[in-house]
């Protein structure tokens, strides 16, 4: 990011694994397209935030609270000429597990939220000072209970049960392929083994997996390279190791999309799980 317009940091919630607090001021930076594991629950505070979600473009505007599902394909770049100022949490579903538990009784994959954008100024206000908190009081049991409260608040107005429907048969393929990357994910596959595995034609697959899961195969298997190094990284491993082992044989372009995907440097995100 260019040092005078776009500023970010990441950093992980002191005596929470599997939590991480995230702030940026983007005028030019594009993230591309790509998932998180986590549950991420945010708020706009200057300027629009334009991204891709479930087929479509949306903008975040001020006031406005951010929730995006695990798993979801999205990207991001500030709306218009205005820098986007903006701040989220990223939460492990483990922990959304048992928070759900206590309080709703309900395991979290019966839950989704509706829509990505929410504008609801009580909620804005009681994140806003709750992500606030855990940034400069994260050992007050005050802040954590205000971060618990919200997260009911979230639960409770915007999210709903799933529906349990049998797959289509286009979404079995989609399932079958994505099992198939994870498991060669670090060998040099190619859209030509992907799709002999499924038993298609290379562009009757391709076409199958971009219209279900969003974004094309190759995308795909670059995304999950990067989970695959974001995870050794959280578990100490070197930088060079992490991405030779991800499946990466040049840093420099691990390096490169490790940003664009997370908006910082796999340097940057070491710091904070050491």
């Amino acid at each position: 990011m260019n040092p005078i317009n776009e500023k970010s940091k990441i950093w992980r919630l002191e005596n929470y694994s599997g939590v991480y607090l995230f702030k940026a001021d983007i005028k030019n930076f594009v993230y591309n397209k790509h998932t998180h594991d986590e549950y991420a629950f945010g708020i706009i505070e200057k300027g629009g935030h334009r991204f891709f979600y479930k087929g479509s473009y949306t903008t975040a505007y001020p006031d406005s609270v951010v929730t995006v599902n695990p798993d979801v394909v999205h990207d991001g770049r500030a709306s218009g000429d205005q820098a986007c100022k903006y701040r989220m949490i990223y939460i492990n579903p483990k922990i959304i597990t048992e928070f759900l538990n206590e309080y709703f009784l309900v395991n979290e994959r019966l839950l989704f939220f509706r829509n990505p954008i929410n504008y609801d100024k009580h909620l804005y206000a009681g994140l806003k000072k709750a992500l606030y908190n855990l940034e400069y009081f994260p050992h007050l049991m005050s802040s954590e209970d205000s971060l618990a409260t919200i997260l009911q608040n979230i639960f409770s107005r915007y999210s709903e049960k799933s529906i349990e429907c049998k797959q289509s048969r286009n979404q079995n393929i989609a399932s079958q392929s994505i099992q198939y990357i994870k498991d060669n994910a670090k060998e040099n596959i190619n859209l030509e083994s992907i799709s002999n595995a499924v038993g298609l034609s290379r562009f009757h697959f391709l076409r199958v997996f971009k219209d279900t899961v969003g974004i094309s195969p190759h995308k795909f298997v670059v995304q999950h390279r990067l989970k695959i190094a974001k995870d050794m990284l959280n578990n100490g491993v070197n930088l060079s190791i992490a991405a030779i082992e991800s499946g990466f044989s040049d840093q420099s372009h691990f390096t490169r999309l490790f940003k664009q995907a997370y908006g910082v440097t796999p340097g940057q995100y070491k710091i904070i799980t050491v």
